[in-house]
C-alpha cells in the first residue's frame, strides 16, 4: 500500500493491521460513493539484533545502536513477558535469553 507521500508502507504485521482498518473504512465509503481519504500509516519503529549483544533501534526520533539498543530491546521483551507470566518469571526468561544469545560474545 502506498501512503499519502507516495512511499510504500513497510511489510510488517503492525502495518498490515493499520492497512486492514483503513481498507475497511475505505471500502464502506466506496460503496456509498464517497472517495476515501489518503492512507496515512503510523511509524512503528524497528529493532534489528546484529548478533550477540549488539542491535540497531529506531523509533520516532530515537536512534540507538550497540549494547544500549540491545538492552532496550531486552527491556521491552521483559515488559511484554511480565504482563503474561509475571515479573519474576519474566526476569528469569530475560536473563536466560541474554545468557544463551550472548554466550559467544567477547
Amino acid at each position: 500500500m502506498v501512503d499519502k507521500s507516495g512511499k510504500m508502507a513497510p511489510p510488517t504485521a503492525q502495518d498490515a493491521i493499520d492497512q486492514a482498518e483503513y481498507l475497511g473504512g475505505a471500502l464502506q465509503g466506496l460503496v456509498n460513493n464517497n472517495p476515501p481519504a489518503a492512507y496515512a500509516g503510523l511509524s512503528h519503529g524497528y529493532v534489528f539484533v546484529i548478533g550477540g549483544q549488539w542491535a540497531i533501534l529506531k523509533h520516532g526520533h530515537w536512534y540507538m545502536k550497540g549494547k544500549l539498543a540491545y538492552f532496550a530491546k531486552q527491556f521491552a521483551h521483559f515488559l511484554f513477558f511480565a504482563k503474561l507470566i509475571g515479573y519474576w518469571k519474566a526476569a528469569e526468561l530475560t536473563i536466560f535469553q541474554v545468557k544463551i544469545y550472548s554466550r559467544n560474545d567477547p
